[in-house]
């Protein structure tokens, strides 16, 4: 019979002194950190799916990832002797340090698609507007001529009708 727990938080340690035949009568294996390797080609593998621009922008996202997850584990060694209380980085934590990458990573280039579709929509109503001032001018200047004429038979009109 297996029975696999994970020493992360209080379940752990209350199961054992409720039922301390789990750990009295059976053997444990405490399953030790993964190496720097694993950790890389796990990322690679669970990164291969995601577009970037490069296979090397890949690989060292994948070698970034593992080493966080290897200065998390000593960072929590630190808290340990500070602070007496145990972090544990599991294999289930830096999957889930995968996943969270991949989803913040599709939010952003959501945002960013969002915000590129706004600037292209922009752009085309700046240059709609460009081109409607440009014909406002054209015609500004057309009725301009009008004006000064109108303005010219006016002031004769005032001169005749003052005289």
């Amino acid at each position: 019979v297996v029975c696999s727990m994970s020493p992360v938080g209080d379940k752990f340690r209350n199961r054992c002194r409720k039922f301390p035949a789990l750990t009295n009568c059976s053997q444990i294996n405490w399953f030790f950190a993964w190496p720097e390797q694993a950790l890389v080609s796990v990322a690679a593998r669970f990164l291969a799916d995601v577009e970037m621009e490069s296979p090397e922008l890949r690989a060292a996202c994948a070698a970034h990832m593992a080493f966080v997850h290897e200065s998390v584990g000593a960072a929590g060694l630190r808290y340990l002797t500070q602070e007496r209380r145990n972090v544990y980085t599991t294999p289930k934590s830096f999957l889930e340090l995968i996943a969270l990458y991949k989803l913040q990573l599709g939010k952003e280039r959501s945002n960013i698609d969002l915000l590129r579709v706004r600037l292209s929509d922009g752009l085309v109503k700046l240059r709609d507007a460009q081109s409607q001032v440009a014909d406002m001018q054209v015609q500004l200047k057309e009725e301009s001529v009008v004006v000064e004429a109108k303005k010219k038979e006016t002031d004769e009109l005032l001169e005749q009708v003052g005289k």
